[in-house]
C-alpha cells in the first residue's frame, strides 16, 4: 500500500529535517577547526540534537503511526494536528536552542514538545488498533512519555542550582535510553511487525519476543549508568535483562533466516 499523498509529504518533511540535521553536523565540523562566529558550538550542538529528535524521527514515526491506523487523512485529524503541533515545536527548539541555547523560549518549545507527545500518546491510546504491531506502539509510546522524567528532573535540578555530575549525567542517559531503547525502537518494530503481517499474514515474530523487549527496557537502563553504585539485585537484574535480549535478538535472527531460506527455495 502506497502512502496518501498527504502523508507523503509530511514524510517528505521528515527527509528535508535529516538534510536541515546533516547541515547542522557539517556546520558543527567546520567550527573545529575554522572561524565561524555567528553561532556558539554549545548552542548549535542542543539544537541539532533536540531538532533530530523532535524533528526528524520523532516527526516520521508519529506521521507513519497516525498514516497505518488505515483511516483517510482528514478523519485523522487530531493526529494531524499533533503532528504539525510537534512540527512547530521542532522548528522552535532548531531555532532558538542555536541562538540562545538553554533559554526561555527555547526551554518553552521544549517543555511544549514534550506536551504535544504526551497528548498525541493519549490520541493513539483512544484509537481502536487491533493490529499485529499494536503492542510495539503502545510500548513505544509509553517509554517515550516516561522518558520526559529524565527531561524534568535535568530542569529541576538547574533551577534549584544543585547540579552534580552524576545526577546530571544519569538524568542524559535516562531520557536517552527510553527514547533510542524505547520510543525509537519498539515504534520501528512495530511498524516491522505490521508490515510483515501484511507481507506474510501465515508469520508472525516468536511469541515471546515482544514481552521479553519490553520487559528488559526498564532494567536496561542501568547499563547506561555504570558508574552508579547500585544493590547487588541491581546488577543481577541487570545482567538477566541483557541475557533476555541476547535470546530475543536470537529468536528474531533465527526467525529472520529461516523466512529468507524458505524464500530462497521457492
Amino acid at each position: 500500500m502506497q502512502l496518501q499523498t498527504n502523508y507523503r509529504s509530511l514524510i517528505n518533511v521528515a527527509i528535508l529535517n535529516l538534510a536541515i540535521i546533516a547541515s547542522l553536523g557539517i556546520l558543527m565540523r567546520y567550527k573545529i577547526g575554522f572561524e565561524f562566529p555567528f553561532f556558539d558550538q554549545k548552542n548549535l550542538l542542543h539544537a541539532h540534537s533536540h531538532f533530530a529528535f523532535a524533528g526528524w524521527v520523532s516527526h516520521a514515526l508519529m506521521t507513519l503511526l497516525v498514516y497505518r491506523l488505515n483511516k483517510p487523512f482528514i478523519e485523522s485529524r487530531s493526529g494531524v494536528i499533533l503532528i504539525y503541533a510537534n512540527l512547530i515545536c521542532a522548528y522552535g527548539m532548531l531555532v532558538f536552542f542555536a541562538i540562545q541555547g538553554y533559554g526561555i523560549i527555547s526551554l518553552f518549545f521544549s517543555t511544549s514538545s514534550i506536551i504535544v507527545s504526551w497528548l498525541f500518546a493519549l490520541f493513539y491510546f483512544r484509537q481502536n488498533d487491533k493490529s499485529a504491531g499494536a503492542p510495539w506502539f503502545k510500548a513505544a509510546l509509553f517509554f517515550n512519555i516516561i522518558s520526559a522524567a529524565g527531561t524534568f528532573y535535568l530542569a529541576y535540578m538547574m533551577s534549584h542550582k544543585n547540579i552534580t555530575q552524576h545526577h546530571y549525567l544519569g538524568s542524559v542517559y535516562y531520557y536517552l535510553h527510553f527514547q533510542y531503547n524505547g520510543w525509537f525502537f519498539f515504534a520501528c518494530m512495530g511498524l516491522f511487525t505490521d508490515w510483515l503481517s501484511k507481507v506474510l499474514p501465515e508469520k508472525e515474530l516468536p511469541k515471546y519476543t515482544f514481552p521479553i523487549f519490553a520487559l528488559a527496557c526498564i532494567p536496561a537502563y542501568f547499563l547506561s549508568v555504570l558508574w552508579v553504585p547500585v544493590s547487588n539485585w541491581i546488577y543481577v537484574l541487570v545482567v538477566v535483562a541483557s541475557i533476555a535480549q541476547l535470546i530475543a535478538w536470537f529468536l528474531m535472527i533465527r526467525f529472520y533466516y529461516r523466512i529468507n531460506k524458505k524464500s530462497r527455495n521457492i
